[in-house]
């Protein structure tokens, strides 16, 4: 798709700057079907001689601009280090710091999402899925959708996740939840801000994990 393309998938006046940080970059951008595990991704030069970026087509304007910005800053960053650095490293930071900053006015963000994202800039993780400070504040700007988190269900509550799939909620362990599946008693890791149906709450004495 051609940069002006993006146009409806962004804040108000919030173009002409990116149309800036990619002016002269070999790109190609792909608004692809909504993924659970993750927002955008990137890829490097290949055959095209084109950096790659593809952006999940259901976010909302803030987050679809928050998830480009910080694919942008991957290939500030592989322009520069190639792949001689990790891939969010102090010098991918850097870039997403220094790209967002810009951004962080009234003009572009709401108040919460701009005290949320001054917090997440701080130390910017590999995914702004493990923020969930800032994944609750952009979905306040999502349409209702009927979900809830994985965080929200309490210990041993049974939620729905990929359709009809049931799992009881366990413990954390670190950055994910410990939820098993009802019909095949696997464990799976659920990120806390992992979007599900809630079918029940149940104390975890009567529904141990």
């Amino acid at each position: 798709m051609t940069f002006k393309a993006l146009i409806p998938f962004l804040p108000a006046n919030t173009f002409p700057y990116i149309e800036s940080i990619l002016s002269k970059t070999p790109l190609l951008i792909k608004i692809t079907a909504p993924r659970k595990t993750r927002y955008g991704s990137f890829s490097a030069k290949k055959k095209t001689g084109r950096y790659t970026i593809n952006i999940s087509g259901d976010l909302n304007a803030y987050a679809f601009l928050i998830t480009l910005v910080h694919e942008i800053a991957h290939i500030k960053c592989w322009e520069i280090y190639g792949n001689k650095v990790p891939p969010h490293g102090k010098e991918w930071k850097n870039f997403y710091i220094n790209l967002m900053s810009p951004l962080l006015t009234k003009d572009i963000f709401p108040e919460d999402l701009l005290t949320a994202l001054s917090h997440h800039l701080s130390n910017p993780k590999s995914s702004g899925s493990y923020d969930s400070r800032l994944v609750k504040i952009l979905h306040i700007y999502d349409k209702n959708n009927g979900f809830v988190y994985v965080e929200d269900i309490s210990p041993g509550g049974k939620f729905l996740y990929s359709g009809n799939r049931m799992f009881i909620r366990g413990e954390k362990l670190r950055r994910r939840y410990r939820c098993e599946e009802v019909a095949t008693k696997r464990i799976y890791l659920f990120n806390p801000v992992a979007e599900v149906v809630q079918v029940e709450s149940m104390s975890s004495e009567n529904n141990p994990v």
